[in-house]
């Protein structure tokens, strides 16, 4: 993975308290992998563009998406292994996206009691950085 990209991926949080004037500042930086490793999709996950079902253990390609100054990523879609775009098409002016790869796993909230799928064991395929044009 490029160094690059790496370092400037993103930007570990304090939870957010809007009394507390440090809660803006990060605490670290990060590998966009790491960040989304563990996101939850959903309790049912499906394709975007063909809304065929996404399993547990399935591959899933996920667009992520990130506005300037802003520590959380959005999963916005999901895509099959036959519907994922090879790459972003046109970079979006002030938003950071990335298309990463990766399978359908799950995860638990024990206080919620709660089953999740997330995305697990990412990989990078196609990043845009937010002054792309």
């Amino acid at each position: 993975m490029d160094e690059g990209f790496c370092r400037g991926a993103g930007r570990l949080m304090p939870p957010s308290n809007p009394q507390d004037p440090a809660a803006e500042l990060p605490l670290g930086t990060t590998c966009l992998p790491q960040l989304l490793t563990g996101q939850a999709i959903g309790e049912t996950a499906s394709c975007s563009m063909c809304d065929s079902k996404l399993d547990l253990g399935d591959v899933v390609f996920a667009y992520a998406c990130r506005r300037v100054n802003r520590s959380h990523w959005t999963v916005r879609r999901l895509y099959c292994w036959g519907c994922c775009p090879s790459r972003i098409e046109s970079g979006t002016l002030s938003i950071t996206e990335a298309i990463v790869s990766g399978r359908v796993g799950t995860r638990t909230d024990p206080t919620a009691r709660e089953t999740k799928l997330c995305l697990t064991e990412l990989v990078v395929r196609d990043y845009s950085p937010p002054d792309h044009k």
